[in-house]
């Protein structure tokens, strides 16, 4: 009769520091003759990296019921996850397998999953194409690639500002880090620095250690635009005539410019004119805007009076030179005739 011997582990799980499982064939009866297993090893452990065998065959003596060979894990640094070791009858010499014979164990591994730092190279590039790398680096290495998931903030444009060669880093098994770059994108707009702030969103096979976030600055190279004042009306009625005055840009900016104005002359505010506002705010892409000043009627004879404006500051721009525009206000008014007696 022949024989059929059965495969069976003492342990469905292992330490990896070491751990030792056993794996039985056992005779359904005693032979006369020796019987000898083969064995085959898989599984998605890998021989000798992460475990080592006491042998590849099972040789039960004549007169006995079974024997084994043991399977010793092998401690390292990486974090692999729960790993198999599956072994299989290939052959039986004085013997027949019955049916398909297979027993597993599971290494276990005790190296924690990786944790993420993200950090950038350059703290500020040039706007005329300077390129930041932003790297993520593992506390140790993997064999699972290892995937970081980044969003872009910041006071600088996707596209208009900067590029980023992508939005994912993907961490090589075996490899401690991986990088993304940024680069600045030349424009004619005064914009003022800006920065570019890079997150980690998420992490795959990993963990991202605390809140990670690197920043690197767009160090802007055109010159804020310049500002003049003008005036429409060189005079205005005082029967609620209105005067504009217009601050023009030299050139779009890419930041609002403000233009804080004060008010002199010979007529007086509120009594014989009342200004729309004292600052005017240019809108980013835009190349002027005004305040109007409309004449205040009265039945007072003060002859003609003047108001004039000019630029007491400038935010996001300069003034050129020294900047004043002026209105005459018609008095409508007749001298006062004068009686003796």
């Amino acid at each position: 009769m022949r024989l059929s011997p059965r495969t069976s582990v003492n342990r469905a799980t292992i330490a990896e520091d070491a751990g030792v499982a056993t794996f039985t064939a056992t005779l359904s009866s005693v032979s006369s003759l020796p019987v000898t297993v083969d064995l085959g090893f898989t599984g998605t452990a890998t021989l000798t990296a992460d475990y080592t065998r006491s042998g590849t065959q099972i040789v039960i003596a004549a007169g006995s019921l079974s024997g084994f060979v043991t399977v010793t894990a092998v401690p390292d640094t990486l974090f692999e996850g729960g790993e198999t070791v599956v072994v299989d009858i290939t052959g039986v010499t004085n013997g027949t397998e019955s049916g398909t014979q297979q027993a597993t164990t599971t290494i276990a591994d005790d190296d924690g999953a990786p944790t993420v730092t993200l950090a950038v190279d350059l703290a500020n590039i040039a706007e005329n194409g300077g390129v930041a790398k932003f790297t993520a680096t593992l506390s140790h290495a993997s064999t699972q690639s290892v995937t970081v998931d980044l969003g872009f903030t910041g006071m600088a444009t996707l596209t208009d500002d900067y590029t980023p060669s992508g939005t994912q880093i993907v961490i090589a098994p075996g490899s401690l880090s991986g990088f993304v770059t940024v680069t600045a994108v030349q424009d004619t707009l005064y914009e003022g620095h800006e920065t570019v702030v890079v997150d980690i969103l998420a992490v795959t096979n990993g963990t991202e250690t605390g809140v990670q976030q690197a920043t690197t600055t767009i160090v802007d190279d055109d010159s804020p635009p310049t500002v003049t004042l003008t005036v429409d009306q060189a005079t205005i009625a005082e029967n609620g005539g209105v005067a504009r005055f217009t601050a023009t840009l030299s050139e779009v900016s890419g930041l609002p410019v403000t233009v804080d104005l004060g008010f002199t002359g010979s007529a007086t505010a509120t009594d014989d004119y009342s200004p729309s506002g004292t600052q005017i705010v240019i809108a980013a892409g835009s190349l002027s805007g005004f305040v109007t000043v409309t004449a205040v009627q009265d039945n007072v004879y003060e002859g003609n009076e003047t108001v004039a404006v000019h630029i007491t500051g400038v935010t996001n721009g300069t003034e050129t030179g020294v900047q004043q525009a002026t209105a005459t206000i018609l008095d409508d008014d007749n001298p006062p005739m004068v009686t003796l007696s």
